[in-house]
């Protein structure tokens, strides 16, 4: 369960492809579900059956603390024309799991 686990009191499911690792509050019927393939396959940001969107004042920003904190630059942020111009990035964290940054 990587870094979530131990901090958050995480459950951990074990698949044939892919383990999960499912955060939720006590009485919530909401969960975030965080994925790691252990099926081989590359993911990429096209492939990478799921990930993490958040919106951001500053994407540039956000990207260097995750840096500074473990992550890893997978886009550095650029404007997206589909969303009105609004800049973009995405990070890995040090779990591997994907991280879109959209700014606010």
């Amino acid at each position: 369960m990587g870094e979530y686990g131990p901090r958050l009191g995480a459950v951990g499911i074990e698949l044939d492809t892919m383990d999960e690792t499912i955060l939720t509050a006590e009485g919530s019927h909401v969960a975030l579900v965080l994925m790691s393939h252990t099926d081989g396959v590359p993911r990429d940001l096209a492939n990478t059956g799921g990930k993490i969107v958040v919106n951001v004042p500053d994407p540039a920003a956000t990207i260097a603390l995750a840096v500074e904190r473990g992550g890893a630059v997978m886009r550095a942020p650029e404007p997206n024309e589909m969303m009105g111009g609004k800049h973009i990035g995405f990070i890995t964290d040090p779990d591997g799991q994907v991280i879109e940054l959209i700014e606010a």
